[in-house]
């Protein structure tokens, strides 16, 4: 059974402004690999996985520096969930449904952060501090088990 919590989180300001650099690149990665999936396939007939996208994060990293910022296995999973949105794509196609090609993500649509929980660290029962010194107070006492930790924004409030 899988557990989701969610916690509405107050960070500092300084915080909330470099999760929002490092979500608005990861949204720019979205769109980069989509089309980068979509070219490869247009012109040469190549299906590129989500590890053929991996390799190439270092070339970005230094062709763009401003994605050196940004932390790896947020990157990561953009290209993750890349991959899942195609295999959901196929999947309907295969069982007759309606496909849902992945989209273009716009500027207005707000792009969560995901990292795996091995990567947090649990200061106390309310605390947990996230790569990067970012660190979260919740009301409840936190799970003994993380698996995957998400940040999102919803208007102007924190999860």
């Amino acid at each position: 059974m899988k557990l989701v919590k969610k916690y509405k989180v107050k960070l500092p300001r300084k915080t909330r402004k470099n999760l929002e650099e490092q979500a608005e690149l990861c949204r720019q990665l979205w769109n980069l690999a989509l089309e980068q999936r979509i070219m490869a396939y247009r012109n040469r007939r190549v299906a590129l996985t989500v590890y053929d996208q991996k390799k190439q994060l270092p070339e970005l990293k230094e062709g763009c520096p401003e994605f050196q910022k940004v932390y790896n296995k947020y990157l990561s999973s953009v290209l993750f969930r890349l991959q899942k949105a195609f295999q959901a794509f196929f999947r309907r196609i295969r069982n007759g449904q309606t496909p849902g090609f992945p989209r273009f993500k716009g500027k207005k649509k707000f792009f969560s952060l995901e990292t795996p929980g091995d990567y947090c660290v649990r200061m106390d029962d309310h605390t947990l501090k996230l790569p990067q010194n970012i660190i979260i107070k919740v009301p409840e006492v936190l799970p003994e088990t993380i698996g995957t930790v998400v940040i999102r924004k919803q208007g102007q409030s924190w999860f």
